[in-house]
């Protein structure tokens, strides 16, 4: 299944190809989800989330017959990537590949090798971060080049709003994202609870949806946060959210890029975030907003309290974040480098 970051990517990415002169197509499993992908058209391949040998040569035949006629295949994540590896050797086809996370824990020679085979064999590797990048290196293609391309978003669908002279009251703490274990829910639900014991008055309102969900809703219990804590389940306007928050926090135990920072930021809000992986690249200390060390709720609750009591530092974050994710990362970039590496693996053949 694709995670939010990459379904999101995909449905920004594809229709734009257009005005770079490429057509696109995307091969993906039948609950991939695709709602927003514009004219661009969906075929169904049973991509599992686990590999098997047999499995997967099966399933690179069926996007082998579903690309017929494709002059390049693109696969996202690192088992898209090897179906895409997979089904481009059958078609003769160039292929390219993009990380989009970073990845777990490799154990095996066998699995090893593989994922070096399939990267050295793309005509180009695309990174959305630099810690991704390193990761890939990490986990044993150290000598695979990689270009670095990070997500972008539609600035037109994330307002700035600058934080009102009339500051929120009780302050709002917004998070967002798939309720796992590693994007670090249950810290900031902590770190509200330290907050509170100390008498202040802020809320949270953590929107997502995902496994975690009731063990959350059982710690804020637990916690007796009572209705401080809200989780509202998965919405459909999350720029909302981050417009009516006094601060966002990304509380990640691992994180590929941090696409909710960067929307955080694109709405002029100052952001929290865990200093791992791609969030120290996405989130700049002290100008933009805050980093603080993983799993540590006491760290976080007290990033949180001088944020909330310094309103001045606040809105020049917010307005120093909406300067970056304009700077670096607009769609509109994102696409322009993504059919540049498209063109020279053209160029190159496959």
């Amino acid at each position: 299944p694709a995670t939010g970051g990459m379904r999101s990517h995909l449905e920004l990415l594809a229709p734009r190809l257009s005005d770079h002169g490429f057509s696109s197509q995307l091969i993906a499993p039948a609950d991939f989800g695709w709602t927003h992908g514009g004219s661009t058209p969906h075929v169904s391949v049973p991509i599992a989330s686990a590999s098997h040998p047999m499995a997967d040569l099966k399933t690179a035949r069926h996007a082998a017959l579903a690309a017929r006629g494709a002059d390049l295949l693109h696969g996202h994540g690192l088992r898209g990537g090897w179906i895409a590896c997979l089904a481009a050797r059958c078609l003769a086809v160039p292929f390219i590949v993009t990380a989009h996370n970073l990845g777990p824990a490799i154990s095996g020679a066998l699995s090893r090798i593989a994922l070096r085979w399939m990267l050295r064999r793309a005509n180009a590797v695309i990174c959305v971060s630099k810690a991704v990048k390193a990761d890939i290196r990490r986990l044993g293609a150290r000598d695979v080049s990689a270009n670095v391309v990070p997500n972008g978003i539609d600035l037109a669908s994330w307002l700035f709003v600058p934080e009102s002279a009339e500051p929120r009251a009780p302050p709002l703490i917004v998070a967002c994202g798939r309720l796992a274990h590693e994007k670090g829910f249950d810290v900031a639900i902590r770190a509200l609870a330290a907050l509170r014991a100390q008498g202040s008055s802020a809320r949270m309102i953590i929107a997502g949806d995902g496994p975690n969900c009731d063990s959350l809703r059982d710690l804020a219990a637990a916690l007796h946060l009572g209705d401080a804590v809200t989780l509202p389940g998965r919405t459909d306007d999350v720029g909302g959210l981050f417009q009516d928050a006094t601060l966002v926090v990304v509380p990640s135990l691992s994180e590929g890029q941090g696409l909710v920072a960067i929307e955080a930021m694109a709405c002029g809000r100052a952001v929290i975030a865990s200093r791992v992986g791609g969030l120290v690249e996405t989130v700049v200390e002290g100008e933009t907003g805050l980093l603080v060390e993983p799993n540590d709720a006491t760290q976080l609750a007290y990033a949180i309290a001088g944020l909330l009591e310094d309103a001045p530092a606040r809105a020049r974050m917010g307005a120093a974040g909406r300067t970056r994710v304009e700077r670096l990362y607009s769609v509109d970039r994102m696409v322009e480098q993504t059919a540049l590496i498209y063109r020279q693996a053209l160029s190159a053949g496959g």
